[in-house]
């Protein structure tokens, strides 16, 4: 029953995607569509030092939090901006959702301040989950 309920869910996800997104794409669409993953491996490489480097992780990401954090604002906005003009996606709430990561993701990167970073990690976190719970996890 569970795997005959995943199959369903799967296609229907196939089907819309298939249906969202064009069957030519042109360049400035590829583009739009995969700075999303290289903004991710780019923010994920600044994230971690050199193996020989005896730096701790709080010292280099707080050393480096502009570019990162400029970065993961700017992957989150390519996400939306793909949205909107390759899928063709109307606002919603999720790009509201978007805004705000964005304006965290600002304050983050001026501020030097370990709870400030501990308490908008465990804000954005706790928003994911009940993003995911609420929004994701609805079968049909």
């Amino acid at each position: 029953m569970i795997s005959r309920t995943r199959h369903t869910l799967m296609a229907d996800c196939s089907d819309r995607m298939r249906a969202a997104i064009p069957a030519t794409w042109l360049f400035p669409e590829f583009i739009l569509f995969i700075i999303g993953p290289i903004g991710y491996y780019m923010a994920a490489a600044m994230l971690f030092p050199a193996r020989d480097s005896g730096e701790s992780l709080d010292v280099h990401l707080l050393d480096r939090r502009k570019p990162f954090f400029l970065v993961m604002a700017l992957t989150v906005a390519s996400l939306s901006a793909s949205g909107w003009l390759v899928v063709n996606d109307p606002v919603s709430y999720q790009d509201i959702a978007r805004l705000v990561a964005i304006a965290l993701y600002g304050v983050l990167a001026v501020t030097r301040r370990k709870s400030v970073h501990w308490v908008s990690a465990l804000s954005l976190l706790g928003a994911l989950l009940w993003f995911t719970y609420f929004f994701t996890l609805r079968i049909g």
